[in-house]
């Protein structure tokens, strides 16, 4: 994959794509520096896991928002994913992910919460 660098580079392009300032600034209250992570890929073989970043996390909300090449990935690398169930391990499903991290957070409803 790559390093946490170039994954921070392409969260601050992403930002920049953000017109609304509101919903920039309420995005950035999100933003963490990336780490690493795996989890299943549930469309493959079983057992595939991929790698993606996270990027912002809401604990309080059990989501983070994520950097992925992966699965999605190449076509909609920005997704959302749940932490509160310890059993789901996957990266779930397309309607979590897209080409945008602007959409990605709107999606998960993060955008209404923090405004």
């Amino acid at each position: 994959m790559t390093d946490n660098a170039r994954i921070q580079a392409l969260v601050d392009a992403q930002i920049a794509l953000i017109e609304d300032s509101a919903r920039r600034k309420a995005l950035a209250r999100f933003l963490i520096p990336p780490r690493q992570e795996e989890r299943d890929w549930g469309y493959g073989v079983e057992g595939e896991r991929y790698p993606y970043w996270v990027v912002a996390e809401a604990p309080d909300r059990g989501l983070i928002l994520v950097y992925c090449e992966y699965g999605f990935g190449p076509d909609m690398p920005w997704g959302f994913l749940s932490t509160n169930d310890p059993d789901f391990t996957s990266l779930g499903m397309d309607s979590q992910w897209d080409r945008y991290l602007e959409k990605a957070f709107v999606n998960c409803g993060l955008d209404r919460s923090s405004r």
